[in-house]
This record gives structure tokens, C-alpha cells and sequence, in this order.
């Protein structure tokens, strides 16, 4: 596919998240209007019922556009769209922002260019009046691949799973307090309510919590992924794949197979 029909997927694509997020946020004002006792429930189901299912089926329509463009290309076809949890919307991002995956000559390029790499011991963030080195899209895009694997279950939910407890467990075994969020009190930033010791003041900034161990969790198995991907594109090109590089940046014991992660037959938008 030539880069011009990359840059009309991603337009698709981006419209597609706008029609989405519009239809969310309609939904989202109107469960508080029936929360408020403001609109009946019966009502507004009756009067809204055709305005969700139109949105819904604007949202198909850019789904069959972008399924249509993207469909044929081998990397799609023989390995993304059959993995659980990528979508013609999610594959049609990818494809379109990696565009050649020539480019990236090691997993670790791939990684930078989609932002997931560490600038002085810490995860990228872009900083204000300073132009990136990545793909904010594409970051965007990797976040939530993460959130749709934990969603949807699966091969990479499995490895997200795994990871979240293995942190838990080295983190009590050295002694180490794991502070949950209090989602009923705001005005607390975090309360010790889990895994750790009760009665206990939390810290302003403790070091360890729930929300950090799965941001971490979910970051490696996005990492994965992309290794995965950038392995298999290599392959179907016929281009070198090089050393373990998993291996070597993730510290695996052993190679997962990127083709056993596969559980869907290839996905047809009808």
C-alpha cells in the first residue's frame, strides 16, 4: 500500500474516533439526565433509540472503509487481524503510522518511534515546547492496543496478568508497601486498602501502588506486542530479524512465538 492510502486510513480512522467519541459523550449526558431525574428514562430511549443506532452505524461504515483499504496487505491478513483484541481500526493505525517497516532496522527503533522508550531512566513524555521524536499517534494507538487486550482477554491479557503478579509478589517480598487509590475520598490520593498494612498513613508520593504496577504491566505487554509485530512484518518481507531482542530489553527467559499468539480467523467487516 503507497503512502498516500496510509495518510486516507489514518483520516478514516481519526473520523471514525471522532464519530465514536461524539456518540459516547451524547450517551454519557444522557445517563446523567436520567440520573438527575431531569428526562424519564422510557422517553429518552424512545426518542433516542434511532439517533445511538445511526451513530453506531456511521462508526461501521469508516470500520468497512478502512477494512477495505487494509485488507490484502500480508501483515494484516496472515498474522495482526487475527490477533484478539486488533481491530481493523487498531491494525489500520498501525500499519498506516508504521508504514515501512524497513525503516526500523532493530524492535528497539520501533519502540522509540511509538514512544515507549526511556529517556534518563524514565518513561518518554513529551515536555512543553519541545517536539517529540515519536508518533504521538502512535503512542496513542499502543495505549489502547493495552487497553483492548485487557478488555478482551487472550494470549497478551495472559502476559499482562503474569507480569502484574510478579510485580506484587517482589515488591511485598522486599518489604515494600502497595498503596491502592481511594476512589471514594478525592481529597486522599491514595489509602492503604490492599495488599499492605492497614491503619497506616499513606505517603504524599508513595512509590509503589496499584495504578503504577499496571501502568507497568500494561506497558510490557504492549512492548511485546510490538516485538511480535516487528518480527513477523520482518519475516513476511523477508527481512532480517537480527538477534533476541525480547530477550535481551524485556529480560524473557524464553522467546514467545509470535505466531502462537494467533486465535481469530482473519476478520471480514461485512
Amino acid at each position: 500500500m503507497d503512502r498516500a492510502s496510509m495518510e486516507y486510513v489514518k483520516v478514516v480512522v481519526r473520523r471514525l474516533y471522532d464519530a465514536q467519541k461524539l456518540r459516547i459523550q451524547s450517551d454519557l449526558r444522557m445517563q446523567r439526565l436520567i440520573r438527575d431525574e431531569i428526562v424519564l428514562k422510557e422517553n429518552a430511549e424512545k426518542t433516542f433509540k434511532k439517533a445511538f443506532e445511526l451513530e453506531t452505524q456511521i462508526e461501521h461504515e469508516y470500520e468497512k472503509i478502512i477494512w477495505r483499504e487494509i485488507k490484502g496487505m500480508p501483515i494484516i491478513d496472515r498474522w495482526l487481524i487475527r490477533i484478539r483484541g486488533i481491530g481493523p481500526r487498531l491494525g489500520g493505525l498501525l500499519v498506516a503510522n508504521i508504514l515501512d517497516i524497513e525503516r526500523f532496522a532493530t524492535v528497539s527503533k520501533l519502540w522509540a518511534y511509538c514512544g515507549l522508550h526511556v529517556i534518563d531512566g524514565k518513561a518518554a513524555k513529551r515536555r512543553k515546547g519541545e517536539k517529540c521524536n515519536w508518533s504521538q499517534e502512535l503512542k496513542t494507538t499502543a495505549w489502547k492496543i493495552g487497553q483492548s487486550f485487557l478488555k478482551v482477554g487472550g494470549p497478551y491479557r495472559e502476559l499482562y496478568d503474569t507480569y502484574r503478579q510478579y510485580l506484587i509478589t517482589r515488591e511485598l517480598g522486599n518489604g515494600s508497601i502497595i498503596w491502592k487509590g481511594d476512589e471514594k475520598n478525592r481529597e486522599v490520593a491514595f489509602a492503604p486498602k490492599a495488599l499492605a498494612v492497614k491503619d497506616l498513613k499513606p505517603p504524599k508520593l508513595p512509590e509503589w501502588t496499584l495504578g503504577r504496577i499496571h501502568n507497568m504491566a500494561t506497558r510490557r505487554t504492549v512492548k511485546i506486542f510490538l516485538s511480535h509485530l516487528w518480527q513477523v512484518w520482518r519475516e513476511i518481507e523477508g527481512l532480517p530479524v537480527g538477534g533476541p531482542f525480547v530477550k535481551e530489553r524485556l529480560g524473557h527467559e524464553s522467546m514467545i512465538d509470535p505466531w502462537k499468539m494467533i486465535e481469530v480467523e482473519a476478520t471480514k467487516v461485512a
